[in-house]
């Protein structure tokens, strides 16, 4: 818009009712929304937290004959409250249908030697969970051998490929139990900015250091470090840093002692 040149009126659009509280975003499948299905949504945690660091470090030096010196000590490093992005949104990869999970269903698909092929000559073998799932699905398993050659024929891209969102988003609103995240019913991506990081170093070493004795001087350093940082961040296109799992904060990193790593 120029002033002058395209006339003195900045053309605007019209101001949208307001929408009584809450505010419901969803589809046909959401009860009681007034508000349609929303592409995406952002939400900070309401508690917060500034995020805080320690440091710490304990040494004891001795001199030694020869104009040397060994040197012993400990380091130590906290931080918490660290930003952390979750998408609430994300695949339960974990989810059971038929006696198998997810995430087992689609590693069995991406295996499967015909699932680039023609699926009405060359179908994919059946996967329990797709199966289980999606029986009765007019769109996935009327017209093929089974349901999961109907998922092959419209996803065979997306599963070579390894991309399970768009997968799981695209098959979900077709469950016969109904779909498993909002991101069918009301947002494309939901995401949810907390403040639930946490990271810890710790590190022990010796040194051991000669000051020019008889023309020699030397340094030498062992140091044995362990450092834990309970979520993993992954970077997403243009949004925000995500961890790996939001069910399981812990297991990309190593750090779960009492849970095991899922599969897939």
């Amino acid at each position: 818009m120029r002033i002058g040149t395209d006339g003195s009126t900045v053309p605007l659009p019209p101001i949208l009712a307001s929408v009584t509280p809450p505010v419901v975003p969803g589809n046909a499948l959401v009860p009681g929304a007034n508000i349609s299905f929303v592409p995406n949504s952002q939400v900070q945690d309401p508690q917060w937290k500034p995020g805080s660091h320690n440091t710490w470090d304990f040494t004891i030096q001795r001199e030694l004959p020869g104009k040397s010196r060994v040197e012993v000590g400990y380091v130590g490093h906290t931080a918490r409250n660290i930003y952390q992005g979750i998408d609430l949104n994300q695949v339960p990869f974990f989810m059971v249908a038929g006696g198998q999970s997810f995430a087992q269903a689609f590693d069995a698909l991406a295996a499967d030697p015909n699932l680039t092929k023609n699926q009405t000559q060359f179908p994919v073998a059946p996967q329990p969970f797709f199966e289980t799932a999606l029986a009765g699905s007019n769109k996935f398993c009327v017209g093929f051998a089974n349901c999961t050659a109907g998922v092959a024929s419209s996803f065979s891209g997306d599963v070579a490929n390894q991309r399970v969102r768009n997968t799981f988003n695209g098959i979900q609103s077709q469950f016969s139990f109904g779909p498993a995240t909002n991101a069918a019913t009301q947002f494309t991506n939901f995401f949810y900015w907390s403040s639930l990081a946490k990271s810890n170093y710790n590190a022990a070493f010796v040194s051991y250091h000669i000051r020019a004795y008889r023309g020699l001087t030397l340094d030498t350093n062992f140091t044995y470090r362990h450092s834990q940082t309970v979520t993993i961040l992954i970077t997403t296109t243009g949004l925000q840093d995500l961890i790996v799992s939001t069910f399981s904060p812990c297991w990309a990193s190593g750090s779960c002692l009492s849970m095991a790593k899922p599969r897939g």
